[in-house]
């Protein structure tokens, strides 16, 4: 049980709260020293921090000015959570490609009607209200026509997109949404990825990319418990409190963002990354994106201004 900490208190817990209140803006004051004493400086951070969040303006840091600061008051997922990152589903992309150079179908008969092979669920296009819908955010950037659907899962229960090339249908990309009718939210998500996709020299790029960044996620958070074991209470801990690969700071390049993070951006409305992905044309390899794909990247969610 955490101890409540007033002025002269000195120790380890002492320097998480002081790291803690550094990551709390508003502040009228400086950065404080995470010395692990309690001093002055200290208790009108504690009494500033409780003022702003309408706690009891004592200066003592007890249950409920920890549990403030520890992010409990942290904002829940407001988009999707793909199973892009998960790497149990990287085996599916081989299994698809497989079963489709054993079955011989050219890219046509995948264009006009559902089929299925052995180890492949049913494969369909995007349905006429699903294009309009999707150019409504891509304009005219995606090859719709190397775009198919399917109502399979990721291991994880959640939507994920793979690319696949074979020698017959050359590269397509499958989205798995558990459903061929899928929300909104989740088409523009994964097509998202499919952009990625399109608009890359290596088309598997955004999985790799997005797969590092979450096991990146998953490593600081499990460093962060070791200076701050309040996280691992968070509900999204381990996989994606307090770090995870979706968070961003918008205003940023596109080049600057991850696979999940410029996903999450779309999915979102950020105005600037969708008026960059709008402005590339089918096929062309984006040097943006690349960048993008380059570099494993996460996000902190206690971080004020950011998107998760």
């Amino acid at each position: 049980m955490d101890r409540i900490l007033t002025i002269g208190s000195t120790g380890p817990d002492v320097s998480q709260v002081q790291g803690l209140l550094n990551r709390r803006p508003p502040t009228l004051f400086p950065p404080l020293k995470t010395d692990g004493v309690f001093g002055p400086k200290t208790a009108a951070r504690v009494k500033e921090f409780q003022r702003n969040n309408g706690l009891k303006t004592d200066g003592l840091v007890g249950p409920k000015t920890l549990g403030q600061l520890r992010g409990a008051s942290v904002a829940p997922r407001t988009g999707l959570l793909c199973d892009n990152p998960d790497p149990a589903n990287l085996s599916s992309g081989l299994a698809i490609r497989n079963s489709l150079v054993s079955s011989g179908g050219p890219i046509g008969q995948v264009r006009l009607a559902a089929f299925s092979f052995p180890g492949v669920p049913a494969i369909r296009s995007l349905t006429a209200f699903q294009i309009n819908t999707a150019k409504n955010t891509y304009g005219g950037s995606l090859d719709f026509s190397r775009i198919f659907i399917t109502d399979r899962k990721g291991a994880g229960g959640r939507p994920f997109t793979i690319a696949v090339t074979t020698p017959v249908t050359g590269t397509i990309q499958v989205m798995n949404c558990g459903t061929f009718t899928p929300d909104q939210d989740t088409l523009i998500h994964e097509l998202a990825h499919v952009w990625q996709s399109q608009h890359h020299s290596s088309p598997t790029q955004f999985i790799t990319n997005a797969v590092s960044s979450q096991a990146a996620a998953v490593a600081a958070n499990g460093l962060e418990v070791s200076r701050d074991r309040g996280v691992a209470a968070n509900a999204d801990f381990p996989v994606h409190f307090p770090f995870s690969a979706y968070v961003f700071t918008p205003g940023k390049a596109f080049g600057e963002y991850a696979a999940e993070q410029i996903a999450n951006a779309v999915e979102h409305g950020d105005g600037a990354i969708i008026a960059h992905v709008r402005s590339v044309g089918v096929g062309v390899v984006d040097g943006a994106n690349v960048t993008s794909l380059a570099t494993t990247r996460i996000g902190d969610r206690r971080t004020p201004g950011v998107v998760f």
